[in-house]
């Protein structure tokens, strides 16, 4: 099947899902880009809160759903219910709307809202690179390293790839920060791995480093899927972006991660 061209930038709708966050946000091309955002704090149902969230954004933005020209979002890796609420509401409107969907990687989007979060200049095009180390249970991260050019006055960002996301173990993080931090001087690291397991705080403080806590958004995910590079596709063949294929240790894998903690 031939990929859908990109649709027009007026307007995209993009939908995230973390942990237990959801945030969409409506982005309108043009001349002077905007984005309207609307976010809902961990503690509520992501699939009872994603539409209600749609509804506001697109009221706000007095936009309908008929005038949508694509909807991107979070595709992972991450956890299963997460990637998977998102991306069944991106397929469902896709499908409904005939529009094209754009998966961006979870990884890639929590750098993005690292420069977002701590860009200096409200036009000036901000570049930084950036790994990123989600935590992915059983012990594991998920990680990558990305160069990220964030445009606040086109309301767009590039992202390169660098080292593609993995899974692994958090020494693995501490070495892969370690070698390309080599080669990058300044790079800074992301996500939430470091509140997840302890050792790996510690291993980088020991560094010198101090991870932001930066996640993926529905902001990021718009302003990457506003790429011209972006891949877009059918929505029938939306689908999220797994890592690795287990989701759940069995019981002695269980009882084995909890001794090795404790020790």
């Amino acid at each position: 099947m031939t990929p859908p061209a990109s649709p027009s930038s007026d307007p995209l709708l993009a939908i995230a899902v973390f942990g237990e966050s959801a945030s969409v946000a409506l982005r309108r091309g043009g001349a002077q880009p905007r984005l309207v955002i609307a976010a809902e704090p961990a503690g509520r149902s992501r699939s009872s809160s994603l539409l209600p969230l749609v509804s506001d954004v697109m009221a706000r933005s007095s936009c309908g759903l008929a005038e949508l020209a694509g909807v991107a979002f979070e595709a992972g890796p991450g956890g299963f219910t997460s990637l998977r609420v998102a991306c069944a509401l991106a397929q469902g409107l896709g499908i409904a709307l005939g529009v094209p969907v754009c998966p961006v990687g979870s990884l890639e989007a929590a750098a993005v809202s690292l420069v977002l979060g701590q860009r200096v200049g409200a036009d000036a095009v901000t570049q930084a690179r950036v790994l990123v180390a989600n935590d992915a249970r059983m012990g594991e991260c998920y990680f990558g390293v990305f160069e990220v050019a964030v445009d606040p006055a086109r309301q767009s960002a590039r992202v390169s790839t660098l080292l593609e996301a993995q899974c692994g173990d958090p020494q693995r993080v501490v070495d892969a920060f370690g070698c390309w931090s080599r080669q990058c001087p300044g790079l800074r690291i992301a996500g939430d791995a470091h509140h997840r397991h302890a050792g790996l705080g510690s291993a980088l403080g020991g560094l010198g480093v101090t991870p932001a806590d930066a996640r993926p958004d529905a902001r990021a995910v718009a302003m990457i899927a506003a790429g011209p590079e972006m891949a877009w596709l059918d929505a029938a063949d939306a689908a999220p972006r797994y890592v690795r294929e287990k989701v759940a240790l069995d019981v002695d894998e269980q009882r084995a991660l909890r001794a090795a903690a404790a020790t």
